[in-house]
């Protein structure tokens, strides 16, 4: 699944990861496009996008053998908001029980959560030119409301949009502690709580098909391969993932690259390269 912020494709991404991949490991690569293949906010809101993903997959699934594809070996990928997107796919798949159930999930810097927008990794690269803090927010609201502008911005940078016991009660969802090591001081989150704003806004940021970390447990959930960006605002929501998918017993494998958000798409650079073979390696391995 490709996009860019819910809101709108990133075609050099489109256009290069998957023949990449496909060249290096004889894979069936099924693109899953914004704007073609599934609708993009703010016309079409959660779960319009997803609904469309899930239908995508269970057609490919239901019709694989027509493509030439053994059913037991399919596996979805997204990259930024794709990987939301491919997540939430995975997770439907399991709530759902379908059969036969995927076989693993390859999340590219994924964004996870929208209760805390003061992890370390938000703190640190809030003005990061490729994803700011402001540009993310507000792509995460068109992708739950559409239309952005009866929010102010500001409440979210300083975590204004949770009221404070819906940041303890999902703290532990969304806990970075689980991520880091000592070598990596967490800063504490900035909190100015508004219950009134949380108000409208809890159904959706606590639904785990919007937000899989809201999942209360990742049990049972097939592989995974996550990357993550080192100068990435998203870097604690994929750390985060991680950590709680190992803590529930899911086979994973956690790639970290010195590099930004959206590296797909500058194939120029080493660490892009290295992501794609090291992806291609991991489907080679598990597929």
């Amino acid at each position: 699944m490709h996009a860019h912020t819910h809101i709108h494709t990133n075609t050099l991404a489109i256009t290069q990861s998957p023949r990449q991949f496909s060249t290096l490991h004889r894979t069936v690569i099924v693109s899953i496009r914004s704007g073609c293949s599934y609708r993009l906010a703010p016309e079409h809101v959660f779960p319009a996008p997803l609904n469309d993903c899930v239908k995508a997959t269970r057609y490919f699934m239901a019709n694989a053998e027509r493509f030439g594809v053994d059913v037991n070996r399919i596996a979805v990928a997204g990259d930024s908001s794709g990987a939301n997107l491919a997540a939430a796919v995975a997770l439907r798949a399991r709530d759902e029980n379908w059969t036969p159930a995927l076989k693993a999930q390859v999340l590219f810097y994924p964004p996870m959560q929208a209760i805390n927008f003061n992890t370390p990794s938000y703190q640190r690269y809030r003005c990061t030119a490729h994803l700011d803090l402001p540009s993310l927010v507000s792509a995460c609201l068109a992708y739950a409301f559409g239309d952005v502008t009866r929010f102010r911005l500001s409440d979210f940078a300083r975590n204004g949009h949770v009221s404070a016991p819906a940041l303890e009660r999902y703290r532990t969802y969304v806990d970075v502690s689980l991520a880091h090591n000592s070598t990596r001081p967490i800063e504490p989150p900035i909190l100015a709580a508004n219950d009134t704003l949380w108000e409208e806004l809890k159904d959706v940021f606590t639904d785990p098909y919007f937000a899989p970390l809201m999942a209360r447990n990742l049990s049972r959930m097939p592989a995974t391969f996550i990357s993550t960006a080192e100068q990435d605002v998203l870097l604690d929501d994929g750390l985060t993932y991680a950590a709680r998918l190992r803590q529930d017993g899911v086979d994973l494998q956690h790639r970290h690259y010195m590099t930004i958000h959206g590296t797909m798409s500058y194939m120029f650079l080493d660490a892009a390269r290295d992501l794609v073979g090291d992806t291609a390696d991991y489907l080679r391995g598990n597929l």
